[in-house]
């Protein structure tokens, strides 16, 4: 029974441990959905901004991705330039590793060139994650030690409508 309730406690301090340390992401991403409206040859630019959190300085990569939806409605990730519909190959990105201070902001620029001929609707995502350093515990004697670390992750879509929109019309009966 004693054992039983020293792996009760343990358990209950390794939890109470992981929730008293976990916090939320380092840094946030601003705008987290871009939809543009543009024409066929012609270049854009625009600018997300990485904000850091108010304790320590953050490291982030920054990359592409293609994305598509599941039947469940969960989102798929593809490797870039896989989908017939992906604009992720017209996309490049200022900056792909960053270093975003405490309480700081840092700005990214993307642009896109839409190739000729091109007409519809177009996406992909541009991921922004986290990069932890890995960090050894301090050894206390008799104790067992172990260490949970989080790594945070964004998916900031990108939509470019090309050419003119339709009407929207519908019927409900």
């Amino acid at each position: 029974m004693k054992s039983i309730e020293k792996i009760i406690g343990i358990i209950a301090a390794v939890v109470a441990t992981f929730i008293i340390g976990a916090r939320a992401a380092a840094f946030s991403v601003s705008p987290m959905l871009i939809e543009a409206e543009a024409e066929a040859g012609k270049s854009y630019t625009g600018v997300l901004t990485v904000f850091g959190d108010d304790h320590k300085t953050e490291f982030v990569r920054l990359y592409i991705v293609d994305w598509d939806k599941l039947p469940s409605g969960e989102d798929m990730e593809l490797m870039a330039g896989i989908l017939e519909r992906s604009c992720s190959l017209w996309v490049t990105l200022s900056e792909s590793q960053l270093e975003v201070p405490a309480k700081g902001a840092v700005s990214v620029k993307y642009s896109f060139t839409v190739p000729d001929g091109t007409a519809g609707s177009y996406w992909t995502f541009i991921m922004v994650e986290g990069e932890k350093a890995p960090e050894k515990p301090v050894r206390e004697d008799d104790k067992v030690q172990f260490m949970v670390n989080t790594q945070f992750r964004y998916a900031v879509r990108l939509f470019v409508n090309v050419g003119r929109r339709g009407a929207m019309q519908g019927k409900i009966n």
